[in-house]
């Protein structure tokens, strides 16, 4: 490495290791006052409440809503304000880098919004070299009253969006949640869909867009409405239920689509259970079904009553040290007979006694736990 580059590194790296947390609204009044004073790597960190603000954010920062709370609580809607609710991009001044949008809610309250788009405008006329990445936010009833685009219009800017909910969105033509414009170049994945029943469609592609949707969950939509010319939507390991029209025209079947699939809850929560796992809720054994229902459903998969499945669990371990051996039987031996309440709890079958089921467990799980 060059004297020259070496030194370019090292400024990077101090860069970064000094980025200002700047805090809204403890710090500055609004979103917009933050992201204006934030300079390249800084992290604007947005406290739960609701922000009427059209956003331009034009410099490779982070704006995240605060990591102690869920994305619903940071509420940011256009509504009332020109544009839609958010432009993100250089305007005009060339960027290079990655701007990260995370842990918020875009919130279009069901109003019609008289510009192009209700939500993000990804921009890339501004002839730099930027990413976007979104992730963990929701973006719900955003209707534009131009054709394209409802939640979100996609350019030529590379994008991954991840972790999203998509709820009840709306555009006058095209993409009632994405809008894939000419060149667009997105990934989105694990992500949810819900509620775009409407002519516009889930998702559109103009010439050249190409958009790639997977590991999704769509609920109660329109797939998609078409293309132009040779835009592209490719879906792989999606699952969709009440899916009323696949396409007509752009859709590419990437493999392993289930278009005609249940819509689980379990819980009877109002979200689909596949949602709730992709937003982080247990399910230790990876078989699409959250835990906690699978205990009630069949108590025996929770044999110690501590409402964990047991086989996620190294239950043999009774001295907790990552492996089943003779430490463990020695732990169980000496309680042999008692209720398990010493020094280490030897009743692993949860039965109020140390006895040879437990025995058995530790000789069963052998070995270094999973």
């Amino acid at each position: 490495m060059s004297t020259l580059a070496a030194i370019a590194a090292s400024l990077a790296c101090l860069s970064l290791a000094h980025a200002t947390d700047r805090l809204v609204p403890s710090q500055y009044p609004t979103i917009q006052a933050a992201i204006n004073a934030a300079v390249h790597g800084d992290i604007v960190t947005v406290s739960p409440g609701l922000y009427r603000e059209a956003l331009q954010l034009n410099k490779i920062i982070t704006l995240q809503g605060h990591p102690s709370a869920e994305a619903s609580a940071v509420i940011l809607t256009g509504v009332g304000v020109a544009g839609g609710a958010m432009l993100v991009g250089g305007q005009g001044t060339p960027l290079s880098g990655q701007i990260t949008i995370r842990n918020l809610t875009v919130d279009g309250q069901s109003i019609m919004e008289a510009g192009q788009w209700a939500g993000l405008f990804i921009d890339d006329d501004d002839g730099g070299n930027f990413s976007v990445l979104i992730e963990g936010c929701i973006f719900k009833d955003l209707w534009s009253a131009w054709t394209d685009g409802g939640a979100m219009f996609l350019t030529s800017t590379p994008t991954v969006i991840r972790r999203c909910s998509f709820l009840r969105n709306r555009s006058t033509v095209h993409g009632a949640a994405i809008y894939g414009n000419d060149s667009a170049s997105a990934i989105i994945e694990g992500c949810v869909f819900q509620d775009h029943n409407v002519f516009a469609g889930t998702f559109y592609a103009r010439i050249d867009a190409n958009v790639i949707v997977r590991d999704c969950v769509l609920r109660n939509s329109i797939l998609l409405c078409g293309n132009h010319q040779t835009g592209t939507v490719t879906f792989s390991n999606n699952i969709g239920c009440l899916i009323s029209a696949l396409s007509n025209g752009g859709y590419v079947d990437g493999g392993n689509n289930n278009w005609a699939g249940p819509c689980p809850d379990c819980d009877s929560n109002g979200k689909l259970d596949l949602e709730e796992i992709l937003f982080g809720g247990a399910d230790c054994n990876g078989n699409d079904l959250l835990d906690a229902c699978e205990v009630v459903d069949n108590p025996k998969l929770d044999g110690n009553g501590d409402g964990l499945i047991d086989e996620c669990q190294c239950l043999a371990d009774v001295t907790g040290n990552g492996s089943v051996d003779a430490i463990d039987l020695a732990a169980l031996m000496s309680s042999w007979g008692s209720n398990g309440s010493g020094e280490f709890d030897a009743d692993v079958t949860n039965d109020g006694m140390v006895n040879g089921l437990d025995l058995a467990v530790i000789l069963d799980g052998w070995g270094a736990c999973p």
